[in-house]
């Protein structure tokens, strides 16, 4: 899970919403507030998932925090949600969301943007942001969940929300380009052909079937096992697609290298055995 360095324990992100630039069914999400579950967060590329948020409606008419809930996801990019913006290909970075609570602007239980800036432990936060992802430190979410709870809204203490933990998980980098030398051995086409038209596309140890199992689409679907692995020849050899081949599933495949591509493969018998075992049958 990606970890927000810049987020203080038991703070909040402000996600924000303005009538004039963006519409919105309020009235119907207020009931149905399961249904909102992504928004947009500006020029905001990285968010915590399981931290909370503050949805903080601006415009000149009712502006103030009218709902808070949780980040469900890191952010990603899509289709821009302005109509003129995808056309012209922008994306749009968005975040996954759920909504604890949401109510209408004129509710007794919204917050007016003139006590945030009133309030002693509040005053200090971003009430004028226009675009989503602005942080709070804990001390200004802290004041925001006091100011709700006095409304009578639920509110956790904002460091003991699920998920809200900082992770030690770190992150590993992948896709970087290497140029390596390596020794590829050939493998005939009309050997794997002759093979899979003398034993079907059915694997030879589990009995497993792709086109049964996935349905047409992957019907023909399977690996050719050498029995005796070319990796361990010098040169070429004349090759048996009966004796020296069998069909096997992914699955199987892999389990007869569980020794590595350099080793001497599991026997066919030895691989029936597991499965009769330990009852891995399709």
């Amino acid at each position: 899970m990606y970890q927000d360095q810049n987020l203080e324990p038991g703070g909040a992100y402000l996600l924000t919403w303005n009538p004039k630039k963006y519409e919105l069914n309020l009235p119907y999400y207020v009931k149905h507030r399961d249904e909102l579950d992504e928004w947009a967060t500006g020029n905001t590329k990285y968010m915590q998932s399981g931290a909370p948020f503050f949805f903080l409606r601006q415009g000149p008419d009712h502006p103030g925090v009218i709902g808070w809930g949780q980040i469900r996801s890191q952010v990603r990019q899509q289709k821009h949600w302005d109509p003129a913006k995808a056309r012209a290909k922008n994306r749009s970075n968005e975040v996954s969301v759920s909504l604890d609570f949401l109510t209408m602007p004129d509710d007794p239980r919204a917050i007016p943007r003139s006590a945030l800036r009133a309030d002693r432990k509040t005053m200090d936060g971003n009430w004028d942001a226009e675009a989503s992802g602005t942080r709070l430190t804990a001390r200004v979410a802290e004041g925001v969940r006091r100011m709700l709870i006095e409304r009578r809204v639920k509110v956790p203490e904002l460091d003991a929300l699920p998920d809200v933990t900082q992770r030690s998980t770190p992150y590993f980098l992948e896709g970087a380009a290497k140029q390596v030398l390596t020794t590829r051995h050939e493998r005939s086409k009309n050997a794997r052909k002759a093979c899979i038209d003398y034993y079907g596309c059915i694997c030879m140890a589990c009995g497993f079937d792709f086109g049964l199992h996935y349905g047409p689409e992957a019907d023909g679907m399977i690996d050719v096992h050498h029995l005796n692995p070319i990796s361990q020849v010098s040169e070429s050899a004349n090759v048996d697609p009966i004796k020296d081949l069998v069909p096997l599933c992914a699955n199987c495949h892999r389990v007869t290298h569980l020794n590595g591509r350099a080793a001497i493969p599991l026997p066919m018998k030895d691989l029936r055995r597991m499965i009769r075992k330990y009852g891995a049958r399709f």
